[in-house]
């Protein structure tokens, strides 16, 4: 079943629960997307000395998605989708929300590329 959402196809959309406050998830993107062989990294980080935030690396030819200080009950997430690069001349971005109540982590996140 392909979802498109006005300007966009949902190439992955899932809820992950982790019992921990800081974690990496990893995502093979390889088995989402034939056109891009590497994995997508999101991790989630206490820094008390910065601002609630994300901040996007490239490290051996995968991408991070370094999110801090994501720790409000309620949730955390991205205002508007996240341009994580270009595959087969399309843009694929992301949508992060994620919660973190009572030693429990919820992450939502939806990989979207172009129409």
């Amino acid at each position: 079943m392909l979802l498109h959402i006005n300007d966009y196809n949902v190439i992955e959309s899932k809820v992950v629960l982790i019992c921990q406050e800081e974690t990496e998830v990893w995502i093979n993107l390889s088995d989402i997307n034939n056109g891009f062989d590497g994995n997508l990294c999101l991790e989630f980080h206490t820094n008390k000395d910065r601002s609630p935030g994300i901040e996007l690396k490239v490290i051996n030819n995968n991408m991070h998605v370094v999110c801090y200080n994501f720790l409000d009950e309620f949730g955390r997430f991205t205002t508007s989708p996240v341009k994580l690069g270009i595959v087969d001349n399309k843009k694929i971005y992301i949508i992060l929300w994620s919660a973190f109540s009572k030693g429990l982590r919820r992450i939502e996140y939806t990989i979207l590329s172009e129409r």
